[in-house]
């Protein structure tokens, strides 16, 4: 290899790792977000949860939790999944053979025996955790920019936006306990 293909070689992914490596870590940081509200609704609602992934393909690193959860990092990091006891494939289609195999038990802590109810909320849950993620972040952003004093000048703004949406949202039906939607759904199960 010449020198000038060898340099031309260094400044394409010079160019090319500067963008790629944080696109990777925010990537990976949205992804874990995402995953963690999957996981956390399903292990509220009583749903086995068998892998925690971030990545796709062969496991780089990994440990078990007390629950027997496996929590891994793959080798690919362009995203990430949790399987559910009861999930056969990647499309989370059950086996009508499997599923009819199960004891009652088994039927109780897989993905496919939770009410829809439950299982709209595990489904929910890694977008709405994205949303929560996103206010964060602008928030955080928000005071960066315009100071510790500026924020203070808009909380009679914050106060008038909360009215508006308590006023909003006072004809949605009662929700048992303090939890707030989705999680309601699962409050019988939040000592698991």
């Amino acid at each position: 290899m010449s020198t000038s293909a060898f340099s031309s070689l260094v400044a394409v992914l010079g160019n090319y790792t500067s963008w790629i490596v944080p696109f990777l870590f925010t990537l990976t940081v949205i992804v874990f977000f995402h995953e963690l509200g999957h996981f956390l609704v399903a292990r509220w609602c009583g749903i086995r949860v068998l892998v925690f992934s971030m990545g796709f393909g062969p496991e780089v690193a990994g440990f078990n939790d007390r629950h027997g959860t496996r929590w891994k990092i793959s080798l690919i990091p362009l995203g990430g999944y949790v399987k559910f006891f009861g999930d056969d494939n990647e499309a989370s289609v059950p086996d009508p053979a499997v599923l009819a195999a199960m004891s009652e038990e088994e039927r109780r802590h897989s993905f496919f025996g939770q009410s829809v109810g439950r299982r709209a909320a595990v489904v929910v849950a890694g977008p709405l955790t994205n949303f929560i993620l996103a206010v964060i972040v602008f928030a955080g952003v928000f005071i960066a920019l315009l100071g510790p004093d500026r924020h203070l000048q808009d909380l009679a703004f914050a106060v008038r936006i909360r009215r508006l949406l308590r006023h909003l949202l006072t004809g949605l039906p009662a929700l048992p306990g303090n939890f707030p939607w989705p999680f309601a759904l699962c409050h019988s199960h939040l000592s698991m």
